[in-house]
């Protein structure tokens, strides 16, 4: 009997601590799956074809204890808010189901924390493989900044790096493949993945200092091409 209660206390005193964390954890971040979502993907000549096809997102969002530092994960798929960056190219529901509608390339987004986190998919209808000899030469690179304002220090965002092939006019996430820099990484970090950290503080005096972040063609692109976006150190007062 003894142990019984011993058990049954344990399991209350858990069940409290669980919760009490929960409680206490604020979210501090957002991902997105899959990351990238390809619709007819081998189609040699892109010709969008309607279909029922559709794909599922899911959005996770990080939890943190500021008391005691632990990590929560939940998922908050019906929770943030979706958009669809080219409604042509793709639409979401709030649930996170993708249809495509046309031919192209576009971005999903996922908003949580009143806008401040932001989580990016890429979506791809109809568009040829990577490495086909249908996408010709890489012929412009654009920059894409996230949709939200990196105001305070640690603040992350996604950058991403599209490219266009002249001979086949498809355009293409490069994210991964480009070379990123940043021009004062005092302001802002960014990693090989595209992802930006602010490192400066927020200013108190409207909009900080500013970075250029870089993205340069990938080798094997046959292509010097480069693109840039700036980021400028939200205000203070944005938060």
């Amino acid at each position: 009997m003894a142990g019984r209660v011993l058990a049954l206390s344990c399991a209350v005193a858990l069940l409290v601590l669980v919760v009490s964390c929960s409680q206490n954890a604020q979210l501090t971040g957002v991902s997105v799956t899959p990351t990238t979502v390809n619709f007819e993907d081998n189609i040699p000549t892109p010709d969008f074809v309607p279909t029922s096809a559709t794909a599922q997102l899911t959005a996770t969002g990080t939890y943190t204890n500021g008391k005691n530092g632990t990590v929560i994960y939940r998922d908050i798929t019906n929770q943030v808010e979706w958009e669809s960056s080219i409604t042509a190219v793709a639409t979401v529901t709030a649930g996170g189901l993708v249809s495509p509608t046309g031919c192209g390339i576009g971005l999903v987004n996922a908003k949580a924390g009143n806008g401040g986190l932001v989580a990016t998919a890429t979506i791809n209808v109809c568009m040829p493989p990577m490495g086909s000899s249908s996408l010709g030469t890489l012929t412009s690179l654009k920059v894409v900044a996230p949709p939200q304002t990196l105001s305070n220090r640690g603040d992350k965002g996604q950058f991403k790096a599209l490219g266009t092939y002249v001979s086949s006019n498809v355009t293409r996430d490069l994210t991964g493949q480009v070379k990123w820099y940043t021009s004062d990484a005092r302001v802002a970090t960014v990693s090989n993945t595209g992802l930006v950290t602010l490192v400066a503080p927020c200013s108190n005096i409207g909009s900080g200092p500013e970075a250029v972040i870089t993205a340069a063609a990938p080798a094997n692109s046959g292509s010097s091409l480069t693109a840039t976006s700036t980021i400028t150190v939200g205000s203070c007062s944005a938060n």
